[in-house]
């Protein structure tokens, strides 16, 4: 009773700021605590930590590498109701692959399952949410990328940005498992009635515009194999489609990259 009351005092309380920001014309975001947050998500779950900076150093013989991180919430309006969303990143239990059941070590692969995106309304009623695909945020980095000593993760590891300039922000994350899994980019946005997929792809992602039509290149490599991938938005269909795929060796990749080519 006492927590149903304490919410119920939160929500009105939030609705009353709302209104006046609303007023001043000012952000309607809204920071919450991570125990606030976790209430709402499944039992035992953990809000992610998203790589922000690869710092590399060199201490003694051997090169180490920092990660920077930031805490994996976002508030942004997604919908364009005129306020922002609650936009979290988590990893529902198991957190290990290894457990213990029965007296008696076993894995669990729904490890691989555990990486989710879920998007709140202020009220925290959920709006949307992923489906579960590997175990951590992040992406597989190109050698010319993962070899920079001071390296920059890309946004969309999580994050928000308008891609395909339709209006609304769409949001994008990107999670990778094992090496067999690889990783996997993801991009869905609004469409007035319900999230839709707009793009899903791998690797590093690169943007751009051909005759006002937006433009996205994915380079990644598995198995010892480079991938180029293009994809153009199609305004018809609401989404990206490939319009250009190019497999090569991962030799005659880094061979072309270094020439400039």
């Amino acid at each position: 009773m006492n927590k149903t009351r304490s919410l119920d005092l939160r929500t009105k309380q939030m609705c009353l700021i709302i209104v006046i920001l609303s007023l001043f014309n000012c952000s309607t975001v809204i920071p919450f605590s991570d125990e606030e947050i976790l209430k709402f998500l499944p039992s035992g779950s953990r809000i992610a930590e998203i790589p922000v900076r690869l710092i590399k150093t060199k201490e003694k013989d051997a090169i180490k590498t920092r990660t920077e991180m930031r805490k994996g919430i976002i508030y942004a309006d997604l919908t364009k109701d005129g306020k922002d969303e609650v936009i979290v990143a988590y990893y529902r239990p198991p957190h290990d692959y290894m457990e213990i059941k029965n007296g008696v070590k076993i894995t669990n692969e729904s490890f691989f399952e555990r990486a989710r995106v879920v998007v709140f309304d202020q009220a925290f009623k959920k709006i949307w949410e992923s489906d579960g695909w590997g175990n951590i945020f992040g992406i597989n980095f190109l050698p010319t990328s993962s070899d920079k000593e001071n390296l920059e993760v890309p946004w969309y590891i999580f994050g928000v940005k308008d891609i395909d300039d339709d209006g609304y922000l769409e949001l994008g994350f990107s999670r990778k498992g094992y090496n067999a899994m690889g990783d996997k980019v993801e991009f869905w946005g609004w469409d007035g009635k319900e999230f839709i997929q707009k793009l899903v792809s791998a690797g590093e992602l690169f943007f751009s515009k051909e005759k006002n039509t937006a433009v996205v290149v994915s380079k990644s490599y598995y198995a010892g194999e480079a991938w180029i991938v293009k994809y153009m938005y199609d305004r018809n269909k609401n989404k990206f489609c490939e319009v250009f795929r190019k497999t090569m060796s991962l030799p005659e990749y880094l061979k072309l990259n270094n020439s400039g080519s």
